[in-house]
């Protein structure tokens, strides 16, 4: 905002020599110490304003115009303190003048400064979030991505048990078991819920591939995984849960994802043991299909 035209209104000897002249001046030079106005310096020039509208300095009315004008909004910006602290200049006397305008020109720079070091910091700062956010889109990068029908749902009281317990959306455990007498590549699934059994990754699937071979290598390598049941099959003798697998990097850091459990035995490249996750896991399910069939005798 401009500074209201008028008349000259720099305080003179003889008006500095009377009571509000000399108020006036000592309230100035304590306003203009620091190069800039804060809001608790206004407001005391504003009741001080107030308290003194009456009087027949030229000063105090031009003054008064000023600060009413800045703070007729609520609020003061970096502009208008600066307006207002040229229209103080105006008013104080010529030795004074020199000394108010070096502290404003000073405070000016300094926050041109600080401003410049803010912006630098911004930059900064951005180019850090977008390091890290390409970092992360590396870290948590999908290895594989696996939709197959359960293998072996028939078997082992498992359709009484889907029946029962699977159902769309559930989280699915998967398990390796390396030494499977029938494949090297087994991974067996759980219904996380409860750790049901329901049968294993297929060894093919319907677009000819190997789900079980290539997850199995994956998850001994060591990839986190998520894993759930996308949809049911119901029409057939038995229902038949249809499972999507997705795996991700040994770091990756993604809400949610699994751990490889049963990760163990001789592979091509490695040698493991048989991880105690695993063998809790199918020690459970014997002994409750040991149970079952005892209590259907």
């Amino acid at each position: 905002m401009p500074i209201p035209k008028g008349k000259h209104i720099k305080l003179n000897k003889e008006q500095r020599e009377t009571a509000e002249g000399l108020e006036l001046i000592h309230l100035l030079q304590s306003i203009t110490q620091d190069g800039k106005f804060t809001a608790e310096e206004i407001k005391e020039l504003t009741k001080w304003l107030r308290r003194n509208k009456e009087s027949p300095l030229p000063a105090i009315s031009f003054l008064t115009e000023t600060v009413e004008a800045v703070i007729a909004d609520g609020k003061v910006t970096r502009e208008e303190q600066e307006t207002l602290y040229k229209a103080v200049e105006r008013v104080l006397p010529k030795e004074l003048t020199a000394l108010a305008k070096e502290s404003r020109t000073a405070i000016r720079e300094r926050n041109k400064e600080i401003a410049e070091a803010e912006k630098a910091e911004a930059r900064e700062q951005r180019e850090q979030e977008r390091a890290k956010a390409k970092a992360e889109r590396h870290l948590n990068k999908k290895v594989g991505h696996y939709n197959f029908m359960v293998a072996g749902t028939r078997y082992d009281g498992r359709p009484k048990r889907i029946r029962a317990h699977a159902e769309e959306g559930l989280e699915i455990v998967v398990v390796r078991e390396p030494t499977n007498r029938h494949s090297r590549n087994a991974c067996r699934l759980f219904i996380a819920d409860g750790m049901v059994e329901i049968g294993y990754v297929p060894e093919r699937d319907n677009w000819g591939e190997n789900p079980a071979a290539s997850l199995s290598q994956e998850l001994d390598s060591g990839c986190k995984y998520q894993a759930t049941i996308y949809k049911m099959l119901t029409g057939g003798y038995s229902p038949i849960p249809v499972v999507v697998v997705e795996t991700f990097g040994k770091d990756a850091s993604l809400a949610g994802l699994r751990v490889p459990a049963g990760v163990a035995g001789r592979r091509a490249g490695g040698q493991g043991c048989v991880g105690g996750l695993a063998l809790m896991l199918m020690l459970a399910v014997l002994v409750a299909e040991i149970l079952s069939i005892a209590v259907s005798k």
